[in-house]
């Protein structure tokens, strides 16, 4: 895996941020239909599941350097 030299101040500009981003609203807009029975089950595992993209790229973009970066986009 290759990451952009060109400079970013936030993890926040990356497209694969937003793009992680997006995929969080999406899915609880459609973990809000499950049945209530789900609420504890599937919804939180899918809810967990997409935050945690987002939450690992931030982690290893925070660590500063480039090879910690590549390992939090690795973990996925």
């Amino acid at each position: 895996m290759r990451i952009s030299r060109d400079k970013v101040t936030g993890v926040q500009e990356l497209e694969v941020f937003r793009l992680a981003h997006n995929l969080v609203l999406e899915i609880y807009r459609q973990t809000k239909k499950f049945p209530k029975e789900e609420t504890f089950g599937l919804s939180s595992q899918m809810q967990r599941a997409a935050v945690s993209i987002g939450s690992n790229l931030a982690e290893g973009a925070n660590k500063g350097s480039q090879e910690a970066a590549s390992e939090g986009m690795l973990i996925m």
